[in-house]
């Protein structure tokens, strides 16, 4: 190597250290800025801002069993600048501790604020332990129906504070399941076929034949999260399927080809699953790459000459099969916590339990 190009090399790495070391100084201080933030967090009192004398205040502390409520004004009002939270920065590692602990404040038994942790840096209670009412925590995971019944229930209870409460579908679209459409198969040499554009293309196709019936959105592709609209989730493999009803019962590989396999997701009311189930969608179907032609072609020369077009047929139907068919139905579940006010500490909750 000639001594100018050494030196235009050594220069390079030179300045490439120098790069590399300033970014590790300056990526070393904000991560030390942060960890300082956290470690020097001064202490939150829980109450400050907050007027007392506006309304129903209640505090439910769970940081012990059973868990208490202090809804008492002049208990909150004695202990309002001796309630001081803040979380641990340790909260954040996993492993630490078997359950949240926290403090909740409610005005007028809806929830205003609340602080849970499972580290926390300081929590200071002042003397609220010893002025508390037990409470028991409950939890509903229910369907629309009766979740709401139980939840309207809730909410009229006065010795009921909910601490989550799932809001419902708006539309009603607490079904899922979905709709498994024929496969095609694509040579991997097509540099035409764009699975993007096809599954948007069948998708609508599928629509356009439901417009008479009501109740459902079609999901878009989670797997193609740039692509707008319904679109099929398309899986693709290679080309390989059981022979079914031939007499080895073995394999057969169209080598070079990929198979796609497509569903299309929805989300709906139970009524329309049911109504579905009559509905033809074979008009809907859209075949692309290989034609129907082509893929017996293929399977002709794998099965051997000496088969004859009903054994061809009947491999072909077996492999591509053109019916469309509804996957299982799934309905969507909703999720309340809440603590309910007891009469003794027998009825209350005697272990840990998830917030």
């Amino acid at each position: 190597m000639k001594p100018k190009t050494l030196f235009i090399v050594l220069g390079i790495l030179i300045l490439l250290l120098l790069v590399v070391r300033g970014c590790m100084s300056f990526v070393k201080k904000e991560v030390g800025k942060a960890v300082d933030g956290i470690l020097t967090a001064e202490r939150a009192k829980f109450l400050e801002g907050t007027d007392l004398s506006t309304a129903a205040y209640a505090i439910i502390l769970d940081d012990q069993n059973p868990p208490i409520l202090i809804d008492d004004k002049a208990v909150l009002e004695a202990n309002k600048d001796s309630i001081e939270v803040a979380i641990s920065w340790m909260s954040y590692l996993p492993g630490e501790g078997p359950s949240p602990k926290g403090i909740w404040l409610f005005k007028d038994n809806v929830l205003v604020k609340n602080k849970i942790a499972r580290k926390f840096k300081t929590f200071e209670m002042g003397s609220l332990r010893q002025h508390g009412k037990p409470l028991r925590f409950n939890a509903i995971y229910d369907y629309r129906e009766s979740y709401l019944k139980q939840k309207d229930s809730l909410e009229k209870n006065n010795r009921v504070y909910i601490t989550r409460a799932s809001e419902v579908d708006a539309d009603g679209y607490e079904y899922r399941f979905n709709l498994h459409c024929p496969a095609i198969l694509v040579s991997e040499q097509d540099t035409i076929f764009d699975h993007h554009a096809y599954g948007k293309e069948f998708a609508n196709n599928i629509i356009a034949s439901l417009s008479g019936l009501k109740g459902f959105k079609a999901g878009d592709n989670a797997a193609n999260i740039m692509e707008t609209g319904p679109t099929l989730i398309m899986k693709t493999e290679h080309a390989t399927h059981y022979l079914r009803n031939s007499e080895n019962k073995g394999t057969i590989t169209l080598d070079g080809y990929l198979l796609y396999g497509q569903q299309l997701h929805f989300r709906c009311t139970k009524d329309f699953y049911e109504q579905v189930k009559a509905h033809d969608f074979t008009p809907a179907f859209v075949r692309a790459g290989l034609s129907k032609k082509q893929i017996k072609t293929l399977i002709q020369e794998k099965l051997g000459p000496s088969n004859q077009k009903d054994k061809v047929d009947a491999v072909f139907e077996a492999m591509f099969p053109t019916d469309f068919w509804l996957g299982e139905l799934f309905g969507q579940k909703y999720e309340m916590r809440y603590y309910e006010v007891v009469d003794s500490l027998a009825t209350a909750n005697l272990k840990l339990h998830p917030k």
